[in-house]
């Protein structure tokens, strides 16, 4: 029963009985029946419009509209050529980009939008932002580092913040979030792009992301259906088998999808796993699989908006089906769009070939194409693009208020686990001799200048395979010191290399805790902790998660008192250290951060430093320093 008919009964319904009510119901009644014709009224709108469309195709037009292609704006002529030929000749529905720069993505976005007799949808992994793709654009924190801080909140703000700098590039979805469970710490290709492994703060924090988006106009794209938290191997390079069975399929990898499903999820990305509790061919990915693609998520969870394949040109099925008969496969299956095809050409005349010999039905084909073009129509690509404005770019992608927000992010990620004696924020700095040590980073950097911003320390370095002479020196020149604050900077994400934790990291760690009042920050995945095994003797650890100029000078900032810690670990890290582990403190002393936090614009500082400038140069003063402190 529509919502119009529901109106109309609940008029007739209190007419007749309570005359004193009827003034006020009446006003809902108008309101929500305005409210559903409008509704109506656009969706009739949209109908006829991809009825239109799809009438007026033929049928080679209908195939093309099913590929999404791959395109990078740091491949040159070349490449662009070959994207405008299957732009023009193979029709085309879309096209996902890789590596390259936003203003030569940009530029060749314009060229193509203009020689495509339909739109084209514009695609992009930007999990943790642009900057997954692209240079000279923001990398805010990836999904795990973000789930530390628990906060829907600010992930619904960086969901629209994502979508503004996407929609200013010309992107129509994003294929985030992650919403995979992260229940396994070996996973290799997942990992800390999920938001960790409680399924209820995944799918939490998920939904805002995604709300973020949708909000802001541009597609999400929930990820890798039906699940890729539970594998040790890589898609990419081979078929992933998860040995789970189906009642735990269904209570966890499934959970994100049905919530977000009910709030509106508008599309999906299928994953090449192999899952042998549900039922499939022996080998047969996920993505092929009708039972899981129609039968699963369409049938059995109410699904018909998009649905698109992860890359085809993936080892989890590339090395299984000729090019051609993986499409056909695919879309048998269910699937909507075909992502990442290796030779688009080839595959559509093996589908057209199908088509006519009745391996394919067409009303499969129409199915897909009209999805297709639901969603465009919903994302304004029912008319002519406006071109991309690329004087505007620079600050659209790197605004200060999207800088804050990922400041903010930060801050409330960063986890102390444990602090004996409640040692830091440190108090009596009149009291300590205080030395720190990076291990895997050089001597000048935003950690150790960042400790340096509040007391006299002694700064080191030293690299994480280090002779014995090179510890020797170290130890020997600590010896005048009592605190110890060591920042191990790990620069691998993978479970085989130990993500960059080395024995030698590990002995130069415990030797120093054997003389000294020890702090360590750790700047890595945060299942780098069950490798690290000496840290249960440490007298503070701090997970910064990731190892970066920002997230260096907030943690330095975190262990002087600068910001409070709220932080919470997503995962189970190790033995010692639990999901859900996290020590709160208090700020106590000045926090260094930009002045859009405090209601300020940082242009006007610039009319400030001409002031000082200009004061040097008539020597009014040899230097100076200029100090605003503001307290809550």
């Amino acid at each position: 029963m529509s919502v119009r008919h529901f109106w109309l009964i609940y008029w007739i319904i209190f007419d007749r009985t309570e005359k004193k009510v009827m003034t006020g119901l009446k006003i809902i009644g108008v309101a929500v029946g305005l409210l559903s014709l409008n509704v109506a009224q656009a969706q009739d709108k949209e109908e006829t419009w991809v009825n239109s469309q799809l009438s007026s195709m033929t049928l080679e037009e209908k195939v093309g509209q099913l590929f999404m292609v791959a395109g990078y704006s740091n491949r040159g002529v070349e490449h662009l050529s070959d994207l405008e030929k299957l732009v023009k000749e193979a029709h085309i529905g879309g096209i996902i980009f890789f590596q390259g720069g936003p203003v030569r993505q940009a530029n060749m976005t314009n060229q193509l939008q203009a020689e495509s007799k339909l739109p084209l949808m514009i695609g992009i992994d930007a999990e943790w932002g642009l900057n997954m793709r692209l240079d000279s654009t923001m990398k805010f924190p990836k999904q795990m580092s973000i789930a530390a801080g628990q906060d829907p909140d600010d992930v619904y703000l960086m969901g629209q913040s994502i979508a503004r700098q996407c929609k200013a590039l010309g992107v129509h979805v994003n294929f985030a979030p992650v919403v995979d469970v992260n229940i396994n710490p070996k996973n290799p290709v997942i990992g800390i792009r999920s938001f960790g492994q409680d399924k209820r703060m995944v799918t939490q924090l998920s939904k805002a992301y995604m709300k973020g988006m949708q909000d802001e106009g541009v597609l999400a794209c929930a990820k890798h259906f039906p699940g890729h938290g539970d594998t040790e191997f890589d898609s990419h390079k081979t078929l992933p088998v998860v040995i789970a069975t189906e009642e735990r399929i269904d209570s966890v990898e499934l959970y994100p999808y049905k919530e977000l499903i009910q709030e509106g999820l508008r599309s999906v990305m299928a994953a090449h796993l192999y899952l042998p509790a549900l039922r499939t061919e022996k080998g047969t990915a996920s993505s092929l699989s009708p039972e899981i693609i129609n039968g699963l998520l369409r049938k059995d969870l109410g699904f018909d908006e998009l649905v698109f394949t992860d890359a085809l040109n993936m080892k989890g099925v590339s090395d299984y089906y000729e090019t051609g008969e993986l499409e056909l496969r695919a879309l048998k299956a269910g699937n909507d769009v075909l992502l990442f095809s290796e030779d688009v050409s080839q595959a559509k005349a093996y589908l057209l070939t199908a088509i006519a010999e009745g391996k394919l039905d067409l009303a499969t084909v129409e199915t897909a194409c009209k999805r297709i073009l639901r969603e465009k129509y919903r994302l304004g690509l029912n008319k002519p693009q406006t071109k991309i404005d690329v004087s505007r770019l620079k600050s659209e992608l790197n605004s200060r208020k999207d800088q804050l927000l990922k400041r903010q992010l930060v801050e409330s990620s960063i986890t102390l686990l444990k602090n004996n004696n409640g040692l830091i924020p440190f108090k009596r700095l009149d009291t300590l001799s205080i030395a720190a040590v990076s291990i895997g980073a050089d001597n000048d950097n935003a950690f150790l200048r960042g400790l340096d911003r509040y007391a006299k320390v002694d700064k080191y370095s030293i690299s994480k395979k280090p002779s014995e002479a090179e510890r020797d020196a170290l130890l020997n020149n600590l010896k005048k010191n009592d605190v110890v604050i060591i920042g191990v900077h790990a620069n691998s994400v993978s479970s085989a290399n130990n993500y960059g934790i080395t024995p030698q990291v590990i002995r130069t760690v415990r030797d120093i805790k054997l003389e000294h009042t020890t702090v360590v920050n750790v700047f890595a995945n945060p299942y780098s902790l069950e490798k690290f095994y000496g840290l249960k003797d440490i007298d503070v650890v701090l997970m910064s998660y990731e190892d970066n100029e920002l997230t260096r000078d907030i943690s330095a900032q975190a262990i002087f008192g600068g910001i409070g810690l709220c932080g919470n670990l997503p995962v189970d890290a190790s033995v010692w250290f639990k999901y859900g582990d996290g020590i709160d403190t208090e700020p106590l002393r000045f926090k260094y951060t930009m002045p859009e936090e405090l209601g300020m614009d940082a242009a006007d500082f610039e009319k400030i430093d001409q002031l000082m400038n200009n004061g040097i140069k008539e020597g009014a003063y040899p230097g100076g320093q200029l100090f605003k402190g503001h307290s809550q």
